[in-house]
């Protein structure tokens, strides 16, 4: 399996111990998906012809990244009966345990949809940051509009604002 270096999937799953079917990554033949429970990201990945779907461990792919030549594009980890990384150390892969419905998770994401947006995420965090909040509320007036931004659990009048990023339709 490669997998693009620039996705840091890992950083979606998990790190709950009593939540062991999302502290792993489940890998399809053309997928890899990982969530916590709060958040969830799918990338593509390319499939070797022996890899199997199922799930890998966060912790591997840490390891093939560090390993991997930063010149090089993508992670590569063979994927079949257990984890192997480029240098031929193999890790057990994690067992099978239920996956979440990703798929229909993400289908009923995408309807209804009125309008995109993008956001500058260094951005926004930075100005979450100055609102002493970890947690932010975002409001919406239409695509191009500022986007209203207040601190979660704050009565005292906080308030930011972060203009949304031009979208060039595909």
């Amino acid at each position: 399996m490669q997998i693009d270096r620039s996705y840091k999937i890992e950083k979606c799953v998990s790190t709950d111990p009593n939540r062991e079917n999302l502290s792993n990554i489940f890998v399809s033949k053309r997928h890899a998906m990982a969530t916590n429970g709060t958040i969830l990201a799918l990338v593509p990945v390319t499939s070797g012809t022996d890899d199997t779907p199922g799930l890998m461990s966060a912790d591997a792919l840490k390891a093939g990244r560090k390993m991997t030549p930063a010149h090089m594009g993508s992670v590569e980890i063979s994927l079949n009966g257990s984890q192997q990384l480029r240098d031929g150390t193999k890790i057990p892969r994690p067992s099978n345990v239920k996956q979440p419905r990703i798929f229909h998770l993400l289908r009923h994401a995408h309807k209804d949809r009125q309008y995109k947006i993008g956001l500058n995420a260094t951005m926004l965090k930075t100005l979450a940051d100055a609102l002493g909040s970890e947690e932010v509320v975002l409001e919406f007036g239409t695509a191009t509009s500022a986007i209203l931004v207040t601190p979660k659990q704050s009565t005292d009048g906080a308030v930011g604002l972060i203009m949304p990023i031009r979208i060039t339709p595909y």
